[in-house]
């Protein structure tokens, strides 16, 4: 594929000077010279400057298919009549995953790296084309989870699930590199920073949630079991109350330093250069970074359009802040004859109101650098999953369902 740049002008066809004129003939001499084993620089000369190397993708010879092992350990005991405690291990480890390293023809010569950068060269490996891609098989995973589980029937109609889970997940990239998990403010980091050290990315996954905790509840009958014995059974009997709370820390994510990463695009690099730390000190974000930033650009490197080797950083080093959310509803179903049945009832979604947080700002060369800018929304809600990006709203909803 060839690729070509034509100053703007004339756009008639087949007018002197027009750009279809300029571009076929443009393509005629790359033709000429191609045919004739001509250079990049007779290319160059005979198309006037208009001809630019072309970007290539590639694929090793073999290309694995990705591959997971699992791995599972769970012990069950009883703790009298009505406690059951389990305790389950679970491992993952994936070899073969997708990675796109698109820097393998990346350079930075004297003009924009001064000092010369350490990890790439001063001119392009290939000056024949531009940005070198190459998917590979290459990358790991490996993730390891225990989950704790405590479920009890407290007394009649009341019944409750606890469950605390710790884990880790590593990868190179996640998701296979093919989609960022992250749109928000942090995007997922799809390749790696050192085109020629990809496990240089390994590191905390962008889904690793390192600790979980969930309790879920189901109150039958709740109006005659918490002692409101009025009323007919018909209108106050046979309700059910239950919740659901969860609290997780917050998804990692990586200091980045656009302003070197922006130079180095223009030299056939694909990746995000990392910000380097001055400090041993890993923050993690809380709310308080609303109003006050958790990092600050003095704890790193300065950013520098004339950057000198790649980021002295962990790939997803950093954490966000935790997610809260509190889910009740109420409902009650009622028959109406042999075939047919109402339900009515009342579900609220983050029933607390509570604001949950966005990661800050992650690029070291943006004057908001370290503050959190927006808000996340519930994982479900009456209007379906990921109802909005920036939203963390209450909802309510009263509903009735007939049945037949």
């Amino acid at each position: 594929m060839t690729a070509f740049t034509v100053a703007n002008g004339n756009i008639a066809p087949g007018a002197p000077g027009s750009l279809f004129t300029t571009a076929a003939q443009a393509n005629q001499a790359f033709l000429n010279q191609f045919e004739s084993g001509g250079t990049l620089a007779s290319i160059q000369q005979a198309t006037n400057g208009a001809f630019a190397p072309p970007n290539i993708y590639g694929f090793p010879s073999t290309f694995d298919q990705p591959t997971y092992y699992k791995w599972n350990f769970e012990i069950q005991h009883e703790l009298g009549w009505n406690t059951l405690l389990s305790v389950n291990y679970n491992g993952t480890h994936g070899i073969h995953i997708p990675i796109i390293d698109n820097g393998l023809n990346a350079y930075c010569p004297a003009s924009a790296c001064p000092g010369g950068f350490q990890g790439l060269p001063a001119s392009a490996p290939n000056p024949s084309f531009g940005t070198v891609s190459q998917i590979l098989s290459a990358g790991t995973s490996n993730y390891n989870g225990l989950t704790t589980s405590l479920r009890r029937t407290v007394s009649a109609g009341l019944t409750f699930n606890l469950n605390y889970t710790w884990s880790h997940a590593l990868d190179d990239v996640s998701n296979g590199g093919l989609l960022p998990i992250s749109l928000q403010t942090d995007g997922s980091l799809l390749y790696p920073q050192n085109p020629f050290n990809i496990r240089g990315n390994y590191g905390n996954s962008d889904l690793d949630v390192r600790h979980y905790m969930s309790f879920g509840w189901v109150y039958t009958d709740v109006f005659r079991h918490s002692g409101f014995h009025w009323g007919p059974n018909a209108v106050f009997g046979g309700w059910t109350l239950s919740g659901n709370d969860f609290y997780r820390t917050g998804l990692p994510y990586t200091v980045i330093d656009e302003a070197a990463s922006t130079t180095l695009a223009g030299f056939n690099y694909g990746g995000v250069i990392f910000g380097t730390p001055l400090t041993n000190t890993y923050a993690s974000c809380g709310a308080n970074a609303v109003n006050v930033p958790c990092l600050t650009a003095s704890a790193f490197a300065s950013s520098s359009a004339s950057p000198t080797g790649f980021g002295q950083q962990g790939r997803n080093d950093f954490r966000g802040p935790g997610f809260f959310d509190m889910d009740l509803s109420l409902s009650k179903d009622f028959a109406i004859r042999e075939r047919f049945k109402v339900s009515v009832g009342a579900q609220a979604y983050n029933l607390l109101n509570h604001p949950n947080f966005d990661q800050p700002v992650n690029d070291v060369a943006n004057p908001l650098f370290g503050s959190i800018t927006r808000l996340v929304g519930p994982p479900t809600s009456i209007l379906g999953s990921f109802v909005a990006g920036n939203d963390s709203p209450r909802f309510v909803e009263l509903k009735a369902v007939f049945r037949f």
